[in-house]
């Protein structure tokens, strides 16, 4: 009985990843059981897939099959609403709450492989009080799914490219590359390289497949492969959604609307939008996407300070504060001032005094790097950085306090 009271107290990831819990469902339960659109329009597109889901087992709009958003978080929700009716907004947040639990002890566990027990403490620590995890915990966005997601793709994915031999790890992260796609389809080229990354060796340039190769890519095409197959044969291409034509409309051709958060009611208003709101998902993408390229030949100086404000935004240290927040903007701003500063400036300096660790550190670089170019291209806001943060995090935690040129391999 000691030796299990004993091994408790010593599993700090457990009491971590409860504390997170508590904290989520404290401020979840300071909201209103109310879907309040005037803050993230994005949560009625999700609601709404998900009522149709749950009550028609249709995945689109108005009834009408199709692939309007990536599946996994709709899904998500579809099954919370099935298990607790309606008003499922409080549900939603436990929920949520819970995977944000479990993104601390996955964050531990990551911490733990590559940099040591201390380590793996202060980063668990750190996460399990991220303002803006437990922030945006408590909307029906798929932030807190895709910051779980990230962070367990890229652990299992560090612990399989350690070993020698491939083993069933190999399947588990090939999976949670598929699920990372489904919920964020803009993580396909970092899903790719990670595949290639750990899964090959390379000699003079020349990429020789290994099994862990096969193992991921067969894993990775089980999961995502079905929503691929079931997109090509209802709208005759093999997408994983038909929102990226309108999101790189929104984002670069209405790019002021869209920072003046009026871009959804611009595109509605434009004289184009009857003829386009009638045509099939497919369609639509493909037109959306022919007016953002011509845009971008046509005015290639505007586009490039337009990718200028885009990195900024992604960037920035908290939300926009002109919006109609239940609690009080100057707390986010000070949560973000006291938090992303510190975080992004140790994080880097960590990431370059670790430099020779390159080889466990080349994926969450990779990942960082997706994510921050794709959204500067297209559009960005602050929340979109979220499952990077946990790269961050983790390289914040590494060393304490951060030391620039001090060299040592050991544990830490």
């Amino acid at each position: 009985m000691r030796a299990w009271k004993e091994r408790l107290l010593r599993m700090h990831w457990l009491w971590l990843a409860l504390g997170a819990f508590l904290l989520r469902t404290a401020y979840a339960l300071t909201m209103p059981n109310a879907l309040d659109l005037s803050i993230y329009g994005d949560q009625q597109t999700f609601h709404l897939l998900a009522q149709s889901l749950a009550g028609h087992g249709v995945f689109g709009f108005d009834g009408v099959p199709g692939a309007p958003r990536a599946p996994l978080y709709p899904f998500f929700l579809t099954l919370i609403y099935g298990l607790a009716g309606t008003p499922p907004y409080l549900a939603v947040r436990m929920f949520q709450a819970l995977l944000g639990a479990g993104t601390v002890g996955l964050i531990y566990f990551w911490a733990l492989q590559i940099f040591g027990k201390n380590a793996a403490f202060r980063a668990a620590l750190i996460a399990s009080l991220y303002p803006f995890y437990i922030f945006y915990s408590a909307y029906l966005l798929q932030e807190t799914l895709l910051v779980f997601l990230s962070v367990l793709a890229l652990y299992l994915l560090q612990r399989e490219f350690s070993r020698r031999r491939p083993s069933w790890g190999a399947g588990l992260a090939g999976i949670s590359l598929g699920a990372l796609v489904l919920t964020k389809p803009t993580a396909l080229p970092f899903a790719g390289f990670a595949l290639l990354f750990a899964g090959g060796i390379y000699r003079r340039w020349a990429f020789y497949p290994t099994r862990r190769f096969l193992h991921l890519l067969i894993s990775f095409l089980l999961c995502a492969g079905p929503w691929l197959l079931r997109n090509h044969l209802l709208l005759g291409r093999p997408v994983l959604d038909t929102h990226g034509g309108i999101t790189a409309f929104e984002g670069i051709v209405y790019y002021r609307y869209n920072k003046a958060g009026l871009g959804g009611i611009a595109i509605v208003a434009g004289d184009f939008w009857p003829q386009v709101s009638r045509m099939p998902e497919v369609e639509q993408d493909r037109f959306f996407r022919r007016r953002v390229w011509e845009f971008i030949r046509k005015n290639p100086g505007t586009y490039l300070r337009q990718v200028f404000g885009n990195f900024l935004d992604f960037w920035r240290f908290y939300p926009r504060l002109e919006k109609r927040y239940p609690h009080r903007t100057g707390l986010l701003a000070a949560a973000g001032l006291a938090f992303e500063l510190p975080l992004l400036i140790f994080g880097l300096v960590n990431l370059f005094r670790f430099r020779w660790m390159w080889r466990e550190l080349m994926l969450p670089v990779a990942f960082v790097c997706n994510l921050m170019l794709v959204h500067s291209l297209v559009i960005a806001q602050m929340r979109y950085r979220l499952p990077i943060m946990a790269v961050f995090i983790l390289l914040a935690a590494s060393r304490w306090p951060p030391k620039l040129w001090h060299r040592d391999k050991n544990s830490t």
